[in-house]
């Protein structure tokens, strides 16, 4: 089931509300019915993060989805998918689907936003920030492996793509 339909939000289609504050009512939907909320919120939480950090705006709530176990009792988080780098193609929206302490334009949002984003998500602060600073910290490594890796594979764009990545990466 899509986190979207799950949430009641009006309209069809995926943008119909792109200020849509949704942020707070998929955590707290995660937090009502899945059989590990906290295991759940914290996937949730890693992947918003990795939205940021490769400069998702695809993010919205159609690319979240619930899944009920083989009894249908249980309800957990579905693994993440559609993750996409938009910011490598020109004319790209700026702005997220979901935003991160009400903040929805990609060079407004910072760390400190997700800091104060935390608690209204219902995480500690604390273990919220060390999954931002690991994920965050890791990630230039990660994205320069990849890029290596698609290069030795005849990517011909690796480079082009990361540097995209990487100079807005570095304006937040």
């Amino acid at each position: 089931m899509v986190v979207k339909s799950h949430l009641s939000l009006a309209g069809a289609g995926k943008y119909d509300h792109p200020k849509d504050p949704c942020f707070h009512r998929i955590f707290r939907l995660l937090r009502e019915v899945s059989a590990n909320p906290i295991e759940d919120m914290l996937r949730l939480w890693d992947e918003l993060i990795y939205d940021y950090l490769i400069g998702n705006t695809d993010n919205h709530p159609k690319n979240y989805s619930i899944l009920y176990d083989q009894n249908l009792r249980g309800i957990r988080l579905a693994p993440a998918y559609d993750l996409i780098s938009t910011i490598i193609y020109e004319h790209s929206a700026t702005d997220f689907a979901i935003g991160i302490n009400g903040k929805f334009d990609m060079s407004e949002i910072t760390r400190a936003d997700f800091a104060a984003a935390a608690p209204k998500a219902g995480i500690g602060a604390r273990i919220a920030m060390q999954h931002f600073d690991q994920l965050a910290g890791n990630f230039t490594a990660a994205l320069d492996a990849a890029t290596q890796e698609l290069s030795l594979q005849g990517f011909s764009d690796a480079e082009r793509i990361h540097d995209i990545i990487m100079r807005a990466l570095v304006i937040r």
